[in-house]
């Protein structure tokens, strides 16, 4: 469970919680449960999944490509996950199921016909792949796509790439709320207010937080890459790219 992609380093995990349980997912997709957190012992078992169907070794053998995110609502799993759409090609995708302490069979529920190349895309960066997810509503989640590197790509309203999505949750669809992101991998939504807070890997020197208002029927634009606090690894250099 702790080991990281290629070993380098302990993997990542990500977790939630379902009535008193805590439920939890590693980088390599190993899923597991316990029961009454918190409680004084903490003893995970392991939940039998198919999500080696959808991010297996093959991927990880190519570097940090992996799960990027895991919630849980109204009896559902949801997970993120780096996603190789055709050979060394990569996007963000979402996959789901009921969730089910015995056995846990997923299925794709966003899948861009967008990806960014490994090799062809000359500062393509696997580890701006954002991957967060939030609830919206009964219908609806909010979700964070990296720019992989491409940077142009995060002015474009037609691409999925540094921007932050509204999905429905019943058939894929989704439009973009916001523009202009790097890696953004926090997500915070207030009910009350009607707002997402988002916390973005910025440029060198330029982490952000950005307040989106979901009041105005519009899209908001959050300027990377023309308009940051920061500077790009690189400097004059990486910013001419």
């Amino acid at each position: 469970f702790y080991a990281g992609i290629n070993n380098y380093f302990p993997g990542s995990g990500y977790l939630d919680f379902h009535n008193n349980d805590l439920i939890i997912a590693s980088s390599r997709g190993v899923l597991a449960f316990s029961k009454n957190f918190p409680s004084n012992e903490i003893i995970f078992k392991q939940i039998k999944n198919n999500i080696d169907e959808f991010i297996n070794e093959k991927q990880f053998i190519k570097g940090p490509f992996s799960i990027k995110d895991l919630k849980i609502y109204n009896g559902k799993i949801y997970v993120s996950f780096t996603n190789e759409l055709k050979e060394n090609c990569w996007s963000t995708s979402i996959i789901y199921a009921e969730l089910n302490y015995e056995e846990v069979i997923f299925e794709n529920l966003f899948e861009p016909n967008q990806c960014a190349h490994s090799y062809d895309d000359e500062d393509f960066n696997r580890h701006s792949s954002a991957g967060r997810i939030a609830i919206l509503d009964e219908n609806h989640i909010i979700f964070s796509h990296g720019d992989y590197g491409r940077r142009k790509s995060a002015q474009n309203e037609k691409t999925i790439f540094g921007k932050i999505l509204k999905i429905n949750i019943n058939n894929g669809n989704y439009s973009i709320l916001s523009m202009g992101h790097r890696n953004p991998q926090g997500l915070y939504y207030n009910q009350s207010k009607n707002f997402v807070l988002s916390t973005e890997h910025g440029p060198q020197g330029g982490d952000e937080i950005n307040l989106i208002t979901l009041e105005e029927k519009k899209i908001f634009n959050y300027g990377w890459p023309i308009s940051s606090y920061g500077e790009h690894y690189g400097g004059r250099e990486g910013r001419n790219k």
